[in-house]
């Protein structure tokens, strides 16, 4: 896991130098964008220029800038295309999503809380620059005001639940895949209960796929237990789900 952490600020470090270095002033080069499902992975380098006369002139040059920024930030395998393009649109970056994936979480465990307590909302927004989270619920200011306090307590500790655990599902993500060719995605959900840590997989069902995947399960499972202990974290239950090429369930166990 240390390991992933160093590799994951080598590749921050070779992309930024890269932009930096190509993607000023008049040069015809006018993007440079990176993407990498898991840090083990190589990380795919697109270059953009104004058009094929850029591209012929300073291809070479690019190629050997790249390698020159590869090199100081030890990434030894990586895959670079030249490409004439246009800027279209801005990218959703994989924080970005993360970030997208996490706020839909948050919204879904307010609405649990507020079932779970006889409410329904009639509206939530967030603020993501201010990190406001709001709720709107339909009740009388008196009995509002006696409920408030209790509703935002419960809501906020499943809410610091999940920030909390955020760093682990990372590790997991990044771990499984770095040692097990076969996942190919995760996923993570604290609805229904107990909390379901997802691993994708290309696996197939039969004898071959069991064993692989008790392995992966088990992997998956101490990774877990490393890292909720290195951070501290009361142990709660949790289910590991493995899903087969098709997304069919493959392999359940459940840890409380």
């Amino acid at each position: 896991m240390n390991d992933t952490e160093e590799r994951k600020k080598d590749v921050q470090g070779f992309y930024h130098d890269l932009y930096n270095e190509l993607v000023k002033g008049d040069t015809g080069i006018i993007d440079v964008s990176m993407k990498q499902k898991f840090p083990s992975d190589p990380p795919f380098m697109l270059v953009l220029v104004d058009d094929k006369r850029v591209k012929d002139q300073r291809e070479k040059e690019v190629r050997n800038t790249v390698e020159k920024y590869a090199q100081k930030h030890d990434i030894i395998k990586y895959n670079l295309e030249v490409k004439v393009g246009k800027l279209n649109k801005v990218p959703i970056s994989k924080k970005e999503k993360e970030i997208m994936r996490m706020v839909e979480e948050f919204s879904n465990i307010a609405l649990e809380k507020l079932k779970q307590n006889g409410y329904e909302s009639e509206g939530i927004s967030i603020s993501r620059d201010k990190k406001i989270f709001t709720i709107t619920i339909a009740e009388s200011k008196d009995k509002f005001e006696k409920i408030k306090h209790d509703l935002e307590d419960n809501i906020q500790r499943a809410l610091d639940e999940e920030s909390d655990w955020y760093p682990i599902f990372d590790s997991i993500m990044n771990e499984t895949n770095k040692n097990f060719t076969e996942v190919r995605g995760f996923a993570y959900s604290f609805h229904p209960q107990p909390l379901q840590i997802i691993i994708k997989t290309s696996l197939k069902k039969g004898k071959e796929g069991k064993e692989k995947v008790a392995v992966i399960e088990e992997y998956a499972q101490s990774v877990t237990e490393i890292k909720r202990i290195e951070m501290g974290l009361e142990k709660i239950p949790y289910t590991i789900i493995i899903r087969d090429k098709k997304h069919d369930i493959l392999y359940s166990k459940t840890y409380k």
